[in-house]
Formats: C-alpha cells, structure tokens, sequence
C-alpha cells in the first residue's frame, strides 16, 4: 500500500499522534471551522489548500514540539495557551 501525503492525510495522521481534539487544531490554526474540517475530513467537502494548509503547518509545529520535548507529555487542550507558546515559539526559532 502506498502512502499518501494529501493534507486530509496529513491532518488525520497529526490528530491521531499528538492526541488533539480538531477543535483545538482549529483554533490554533485560525482557519475553517471543526465542522467543516469534519465534512472535509470525511470526504464529503473540498476544500482548497490555501484553507487546509494552516491546518497542515500548525500540526507540523505541534509535532516539532512535541519531539524537543519528549518523554514529557503535552497537553493540548487549552487553544489559548498554546496560542501564546506557538507565538513564543515562532519568535525563537526565527532568531535561531
């Protein structure tokens, strides 16, 4: 079976391993709302990757942290901590 690298995919696998809730995502990501990633996700919606691809980046991210920061767990659930430490965050790698 092949792999696919479809942001549907992308977001699905992400979800799944950092073990966050699509609401959460959606609120970092500051894009479409989690019901229409819900239909989107479920095939039943398209959306263009203009839309999809905050999603997509925003995982990308939540995962970078999670490896630096591993073993310790991460909580993902409360979107406006995050907001700010994603900010923090983006500050600190552009210097690097």
């Amino acid at each position: 079976m092949f792999a696919t690298f479809s942001n549907e995919s992308k977001v699905q696998d992400g979800l799944r391993d950092l073990g966050c809730s699509m609401n959460f995502l959606c609120a970092l990501a500051g894009g479409p709302s989690p019901s229409l990633v819900s239909l989107w996700l479920g095939g039943t919606k398209q959306l263009d990757d203009k839309v999809t691809r905050p999603l997509v980046e925003t995982i990308r991210v939540l995962q970078q942290i999670k490896q630096i920061a591993a073993p310790w767990p991460l909580d993902f659930h409360d979107a406006r901590l995050w907001k700010q430490l994603l900010a923090d965050y983006h500050v600190n790698v552009g210097k690097q």
